[in-house]
């Protein structure tokens, strides 16, 4: 309530607001000189138009809030990229034309070695000229064994950019502050999903399963590993983690039945496979040490 003098009629008066979701309701009560209510002057009330639709009950401003997150993170993940590029091409791990078309010059490559070099994915024996059209997959499994040339270490990095695992931010923002107090554990509330509608509760677990279930299938391995020597196992071409199925027990129109869901990963398996890789090939790129930092920051 908010007490006003008018000075035209030297009278008090109270201006009274009832502020809702969709409506806004006034009053306005003269009033003394002890603020003692006299007489109501005037009062009302605005109505607003709903703010969801009619149906869904959805805030009319979430499919564009929607669409402009994904805008954010397109450009987001394009500016790492053009940071990584440039990167690799100062330190001779990829072409010179990269930095032209960067989008391009990646799809050749797969282009490449999807129609020329796909039959001969299977054999053990590699040609240089046949390194050079390795599937992305099986440059990572390999480059924990052997040395890797330049331009398919700048490849092999540019891979893991593309997908580099399950992250929450919920909470995130409050983690600084909670590491500077010391309460570091409280970061496990901030995750909390109590807050999540019933929709997104649902699809964060089956990805939070998903991660438990790819963990306990990976062991030692990494990433690129596991799905490479899947491929060589069913003899298929290798396919991204979340087309790899487990089978458990779960409702289904009331009754209980064995289906199938998708693996995940975690950002922090991509990040230890990133240490693995370069453990392994420091000795052969002398670059390297200087280098892990800004490609690490650029990644993830």
């Amino acid at each position: 309530m908010d007490i006003k003098n008018n000075t035209a009629t030297n009278n008090r008066y109270i201006l009274g607001l009832d502020v809702g979701t969709n409506s806004i309701g006034w009053a306005i009560v003269d009033c003394d000189a002890e603020q003692s209510p006299l007489k109501l002057r005037a009062l009302n009330s605005r109505i607003f138009q709903e703010m969801v639709e009619a149906k869904t009950k959805v805030p009319k401003n979430q499919k564009r809030r929607t669409m402009r997150g994904m805008r954010v993170r397109l450009n987001r993940y394009k500016h790492r990229r053009q940071k990584l590029i440039q990167l690799l091409i100062e330190y001779n791990f990829l072409p010179t034309h990269f930095n032209d078309n960067p989008e391009h010059a990646l799809n050749q490559i797969d282009r490449e070695f999807a129609e020329k070099k796909l039959s001969k994915i299977w054999s053990p024996d590699w040609s240089n000229e046949e390194k050079n059209y390795r599937s992305p997959f099986a440059i990572r499994n390999f480059s924990a064994s052997e040395q890797l040339e330049p331009y398919a270490l700048g490849r092999l990095f540019l891979h893991l950019q593309r997908r580099r695992g399950y992250f929450s931010n919920r909470g995130a923002k409050y983690l600084p502050l909670l590491e500077h107090l010391g309460l570091k554990d409280l970061q496990d509330d901030a995750d909390s999903d109590d807050q999540m509608d019933p929709e997104t509760k649902k699809e964060t677990r089956t990805v939070l399963d998903g991660i438990d279930q790819f963990n306990k299938k990976l062991g030692e391995r990494t990433i690129g590993q596991y799905i490479w020597q899947t491929a060589e196992e069913e003899q298929r071409p290798p396919k991204r983690i979340n087309l790899h199925y487990f089978e458990k027990q779960a409702p289904r129109k009331g009754e209980t039945a064995v289906q199938k869901f998708s693996f995940f990963a975690q950002r922090e398996m991509y990040e230890q496979e990133f240490e693995r890789i370069v453990e392994k090939q420091i000795s052969f790129h002398p670059s390297l040490p200087d280098l892990k930092a800004k490609i690490r920051q650029c990644i993830f």
